[in-house]
């Protein structure tokens, strides 16, 4: 079928749909009924099942949608406790926290379509979704923390290439869009009649951004011997494995996403680099940029661990657990690696004994390094946890709580700006809301995605629960 003979009928479906969904909103709006039941009748029920939770999910919608009214109406001076001694409150924090775990989709594709790991394909879709939603509530913080959010894109035509900020704009905005393309193929399996359509769109957007990352980091010695190695294994697949146009092209929106976030993983660690004077000696180290990227790793995979095994239970479908224990025994190797380096680092800075002072700061770093790291690389060695639901899941969670420790000590906690300035900082009740905002947009985003697409390998979820109770 041609590409002019789709949109034909693409627009025909998408007529038809219009009409039918405007027939039934009349319908509905006469006689409100659904499939027999009112539709009163059918949400009281819900409510019924779930009342905690429906309450809890009003109020805090309720609460949120006021925050954000009122930090647009009256500026951030007025819904935030920021100042110029910290510029920096928990919403980058909570960003900080958001873009690692993020990391869960350029790991697990990296994983399976440039290593070849097979057996972690079924949560390839789940890496790729986490990521994408986690990187989407990360621009609509950064759209409520910018002082004039109506310039955000400004780093598109005013260019300063030798800006970290510039770079991480650039990133963000790539990887963003290469996630949504690695997305969509899923969509195209719900909606068959515009299949043709989305695999045009991914490989015209693989290109661009392609182009994109050549011109914006052509400077990059990451980027450019990266995008060298990754022709040379597209020219190999093509050749070896006699790879058609849509695989290379799949392979190519991989790689780009795997430059994209080694890029900017690292570049956000980078920011520190100029507070210095800011930050506890024990924390700021010229590796943070490594350990913000070696860190985004292992958060990514715990993310995704920690999702897969929760919504399995919530939705009572059948765990994966080859896959799932494939990734808990590889996970001790990569924390491993973290803990040697972070430890080395310490040590190599001269700052082994400091270690040991009785500090807030020193109990920060300990409960970062014990508690986020060392204990879940220990329990994962054990084969019984790594073997277990239960034992993967509350691991995974440690994880993601240490990471999200993790950021917010080098963000937060562990920045003294007060003995300079004599200027405390605590977050307001509306930053606190906001931040919520975020986490309520990426959960419900989620809910509804594997409800509807196609992204656990029995189909959309709600397609299975619509079957079950006929």
């Amino acid at each position: 079928m041609s590409l002019s003979s789709e949109l034909k009928e693409v627009a025909e479906y998408v007529r038809g749909e219009l009409s039918r969904a405007t027939n039934e909103l009349r319908e509905l709006v006469r006689h409100p009924v659904q499939n027999g039941k009112p539709i009163a009748s059918r949400l009281g029920n819900a409510y019924i099942r779930h009342p905690i939770l429906y309450t809890v999910l009003g109020v805090l919608s309720v609460l949120s949608a006021y925050a954000v009214v009122w930090r647009f109406a009256f500026g951030l001076g007025a819904s935030s406790d920021l100042s110029d001694a910290y510029p920096w409150g928990l919403w980058i924090a909570f960003k900080l926290c958001l873009v690692p775990m993020g990391g869960c989709g350029f790991v697990m594709a990296a994983l399976v379509y440039i290593f070849g790991l097979e057996s972690l394909r079924p949560l390839v879709r789940l890496g790729v979704l986490c990521g994408m939603l986690l990187y989407s509530g990360f621009v609509i913080s950064l759209l409520i923390d910018l002082g004039l959010p109506w310039r955000i894109y400004h780093p598109i035509y005013m260019w300063q290439p030798e800006s970290i900020m510039f770079e991480i704009a650039w990133c963000v905005m790539l990887y963003l869009t290469v996630l949504i393309m690695e997305f969509l193929p899923s969509v195209a399996e719900r909606l068959p009649m515009i299949a043709q359509l989305i695999r045009a769109t991914v490989m015209g957007v693989t290109v661009l951004v392609g182009i994109m990352i050549v011109v914006v980091f052509g400077k990059s010695t990451t980027a450019i011997g990266v995008g060298c190695l990754a022709v040379l294994f597209i020219a190999y697949g093509a050749w070896r494995r006699r790879w058609d146009l849509w695989h290379a092209m799949i392979i190519a929106l991989v790689i780009e996403g795997i430059i994209l976030s080694t890029l900017h993983q690292s570049s956000l660690g980078s920011l520190f680099l100029i507070t210095k004077h800011k930050m506890e000696s024990l924390f700021f180290t010229p590796l943070i940029p490594l350990f913000y990227f070696l860190s985004a790793i292992t958060g990514g995979l715990a993310c995704v661990l920690a999702t897969g095994i929760g919504t399995s239970w919530v939705v009572r479908r059948k765990i994966e657990m080859p896959a799932y224990s494939s990734i808990a025994r590889g996970l001790p190797y990569a924390l491993a690696v973290y803990l040697v380096l972070r430890m080395m680092d310490i040590v190599l800075r001269g700052q082994a004994f400091e270690i040991f002072e009785p500090k807030v700061t020193t109990t920060l770093l300990w409960l970062e390094i014990i508690g986020g790291v060392a204990v879940p690389m220990a329990l994962l060695v054990i084969p019984d946890v790594a073997n277990s639901e239960k034992g993967i899941f509350w691991t995974s969670v440690i994880i993601v709580g240490g990471l999200c420790f993790n950021r917010f000590n080098w963000s937060l906690l562990a920045h003294h700006p007060y003995a300079i300035t004599g200027r405390g900082y605590f977050p307001t009740f509306l930053e606190i809301m906001l931040s919520v905002l975020v986490a309520l947009f990426a959960s419900l985003s989620y809910a509804f995605l594997v409800w509807t697409v196609p992204v656990f390998s029995e189909g959309p979820l709600g397609q299975k629960r619509t079957t079950q109770e006929a």
